[in-house]
C-alpha cells in the first residue's frame, strides 16, 4: 500500500493513496486470454493515455525566430 502526506488546514495527514493488492485482484478478474483482443485493448489504452496527456490547460503559442533579435 502506498501512502501520501497531505496538508489539511494547519496539520498534516497520512492517507492511503494506492493499494497494489486491490488492483492486482481487479486485474486478475479482467484477464484477456486472446492475443488479438489483448493487443487491441492495449492499443486503445495507450491511445487514451496519450490523448489525456495532450490536453493543455493554457492556450498554445509559439515564437519563431530567424536567429537575429
Amino acid at each position: 500500500m502506498l501512502k501520501i502526506l497531505k496538508k489539511k488546514k494547519n496539520f498534516l495527514k497520512i492517507e492511503k493513496w494506492f493499494d497494489v493488492n486491490k488492483n492486482i485482484e481487479k486485474l486478475k478478474s479482467e484477464t484477456i486470454d486472446d492475443f488479438e483482443e489483448c493487443s487491441k485493448y492495449l492499443e486503445k489504452e495507450i491511445s487514451r493515455s496519450i490523448e489525456s496527456q495532450m490536453i493543455s490547460d493554457v492556450k498554445i503559442g509559439s515564437f519563431l525566430s530567424g536567429g537575429i533579435d
